[in-house]
């Protein structure tokens, strides 16, 4: 009588294979899996700040800033597209510390984005232009400053060798919605 079956060592062959299989694939689909998420994040960024560019374009709120002031925008004030939610692939983002930051120049302007979500990936004053998967950071929330402190003299905001104080809140009405209370404006120390 022949029984047919595995050996105790075709077991363990074919389970060392598995777990190296394993050593090489998970890894690589963990970073694949980061790296789409990032793509992703960006992504909501760069919709956050086009529509910001699109209403200062139309002159929704463009022509509330003179040239030596800056504008903050919250992030919670910005109306996304339908389907866009409040929430980055990894978490939801802290509305006390995500916003923009309209600086008028010379020639147009210059819009920064400062966003962060509750597990603390984000970006720091990014430009517009340099928003990218690889230009996502990690763990910025603890020391963000929200946009409310704005409000006090005591937080300036320092830009391109200068230096920002609160001026005044500035309530702008568009077709679509209000902002009331919503638009920071900071001039030159």
């Amino acid at each position: 009588m022949n029984k047919k079956g595995f050996t105790l060592i075709e077991i363990l062959a074919v389970i060392i294979i598995l777990g190296v299989l394993m050593l090489i694939t998970v890894p690589a689909v963990s970073r694949y899996i980061m790296s789409s998420n990032r793509a992703s994040y960006a992504a909501d960024i760069s919709a956050f700040l086009e529509t910001i560019k699109s209403e200062y374009d139309m002159k929704d709120y463009g022509n509330y800033v003179r040239d030596d002031e800056l504008m903050i925008v919250p992030f919670e004030f910005v109306s996304f597209e339908k389907g866009n939610s409040l929430e980055s692939p990894f978490g939801k983002y802290d509305l006390e510390k995500s916003y923009a930051v309209v600086v008028p120049e010379r020639n147009g302007y210059q819009i920064y984005a400062t966003v962060v979500d509750e597990r603390g990936m984000g970006l720091e004053m990014k430009a517009y232009n340099e928003i990218s998967r690889d230009s996502i950071e990690e763990e910025l929330g603890e020391d963000m400053i929200p946009w409310r402190a704005y409000f006090s003299v005591s937080n300036p905001f320092n830009y391109n060798g200068k230096t920002y104080t609160f001026c005044e809140k500035r309530d702008i009405d568009t077709l679509e919605k209000s902002y009331e209370d919503a638009i920071i404006i900071l001039c030159e120390q």
